[in-house]
């Protein structure tokens, strides 16, 4: 537990992409991989209001692309290497305006291997996993809530992590507040993926964070409330683990919470593949992994480190006065992750702290908190969040780099194979709409869809495809299998007016895609 260094003032210097509330029809994103040799470009769709939502308002994940020698550090605005502002999913995210293109962002990778870690590093690890760990266990490779810590959300999730957010408090909160905040949670998880970039087979670049929905007592303490947002309005006083009862207790729905659906995830006939999140939720996109709670007039910081749901928990208020605590009082590493949120996301991968005394069965076996001879209180954010008695530590240091490292081994090497399994969003490449210039009777494809709903098509060399329309939230409004060569059909939509995306797929590659503004008849 860290004392808290002031939610909001770190918020308030965190900005996102947004304008004044309003419909709009819906925008075609660019993805761009912006280097030399990369693939074609591919595209997404925004909901109605400009934002990256898919069904159910959940979250759209971002492919994370390859690249050979570099790390992927997440969709820009820019295409240059610094400047722009990081692209965010979800109704809290960025919201587009216009159609746009957005680039992805590298850095020159730094391979590594468990063999390069420091001597120091390495024995106090070990004493860890071997000493500590058996008195007080975290990492446990099957049972209870093993499996449940960041790393396995991380692959569960197809390379994501999403939050849902508790405010346990009769305040209100502001749009800008629930966009900054997102932004902040985006850079907590990822504050500590960036040392696991080109470390051994780590397969993941830097990551989609997004928060899925809010849990209010109220829904008038949520200012600004935009259309496609997920809000839950509950009251709900259990308080599993916490210790710290506030009498404004919410929850979200547990259908979407990965730790309340563990043993139907993690069945034993094959894993997780098994398991279907509800499409009413937006499927896999939709669930939440981990709570953040903000609890009115609480001091400091706790983290779970049991690989339950509720991930950590943080004041939102000055415990002396109930006023926001002012900028003066925080550090905000540059618009960056602060220190406390550091350490307590940490926890969610099974970090320990090392402070204070032993208890339970360590203190009965006469064991420390502390490894044997660890000596400067500086060494990591785990056991003190300064480095000296005023200043704050901006990010993570060495030991803290190895310490996640050497986790992602020991939890890995521990846990079920089918805890290690993902599906990577895929890379589509949008094509041209152009058809081939060949003769007619040899034309791979050709297809061209009206406003009307009309689809006049040549299938060319393919016997059968599937015709697939979704509206402008990605949601899928009309799916018909395609045959013989030259046809026309009414794809006879019932829907208002709006802008549709269609795709063509055969033997699960797409044909032709694009976008038209349906008028209905």
């Amino acid at each position: 537990m860290k004392r808290l260094m002031g939610l909001w003032a770190i918020l308030a210097v965190m900005t996102l992409t947004w304008t004044a509330a309003g419909q709009t029809m819906g925008f075609t994103i660019t993805l761009d991989q912006n280097h030399i040799g990369a693939p074609g470009n591919m595209t997404v769709q925004t909901d109605a209001y400009g934002c990256l939502t898919g069904d159910g308002n959940a979250p759209l994940i971002l492919p994370s692309p390859t690249r050979d020698g570099y790390n992927f550090r997440g969709w820009f605005t820019t295409d240059a290497a610094t400047g722009g502002t990081r692209v965010l999913s979800g109704a809290t995210g960025t919201k587009f305006t216009a159609n746009t293109a957005i680039y992805a962002r590298w850095t020159t990778k730094t391979p590594r291997t468990l063999n390069d870690m420091p001597t120091m590093e390495r024995e106090h690890f070990d004493w860890v996993k071997d000493v500590r760990n058996g008195c007080e266990p975290v990492i446990r490779g099957s049972g209870g809530s093993a499996g449940n810590l960041i790393f396995h959300q991380l692959y569960a999730g197809n390379g994501s992590i999403n939050w849902a957010v508790r405010w346990e408090s009769d305040d209100t909160v502001s749009l800008q507040q629930r966009q900054r905040l997102a932004a902040l949670l985006y850079d907590g998880i990822n504050e500590w993926i960036r040392p696991l970039m080109g470390y051994e087979d780590f397969p993941f670049g830097e990551i989609p964070v997004s928060v899925a929905g809010w849990a209010v007592q109220n829904a008038d303490l949520i200012r600004d409330r935009q259309p496609n947002e997920t809000i839950w309005v509950n009251s709900d006083h259990r308080s599993p683990n916490s210790g710290y009862t506030t009498g404004f207790m919410t929850s979200a729905p547990q259908a979407r919470s990965r730790f309340q659906n563990y043993n139907a995830i993690n069945n034993t006939s094959g894993g997780h593949a098994n398991y279907r999140w509800p499409d009413s939720i937006g499927g896999l996109n939709g669930r939440y992994d981990m709570y953040l709670w903000l609890t009115k007039n609480k001091e400091g910081g706790n983290g779970s480190a049991e690989g339950g749901d509720w991930g950590f928990r943080w004041g939102n208020q000055n415990p002396s006065t109930g006023t926001a605590i002012t900028a003066a009082n925080s550090h905000a590493n540059n618009g960056s992750i602060h220190g406390t949120m550091t350490h307590e996301i940490g926890h969610a991968f099974g970090f320990y702290d090392w402070y204070g005394s032993a208890t339970g069965n360590c203190a009965a076996g006469g064991i420390s908190r502390n490894p044997p001879g660890y000596g400067s209180n500086s060494r990591t954010m785990m056991h003190y969040t300064y480095t000296t008695g005023t200043t704050q530590n901006p990010g993570l240091n060495q030991y803290d780099q190895w310490q996640i490292r050497y986790y992602y081994n020991w939890v890995r090497d521990t846990s079920p194979a089918n805890r290690w399994q993902f599906t990577p969003v895929a890379w589509v490449p949008a094509t041209t709409g152009v058809p081939t210039a060949v003769a007619a009777k040899t034309k791979l494809a050709d297809f061209r869809f009206d406003n009307r709903g009309t689809l006049r098509y040549n299938l060319g060399g393919a016997q059968t495809a599937n015709l697939k329309i979704f509206d402008s939230r990605g949601r899928m409004v009309q799916t018909m299998k395609l045959c013989g060569t030259q046809t026309t059909v009414n794809t006879n939509l019932n829907i208002a007016p709006q802008m549709l995306i269609w795709k063509v797929e055969a033997k699960g590659r797409v044909m032709d895609q694009g976008r038209i503004q349906f008028i209905s008849k």
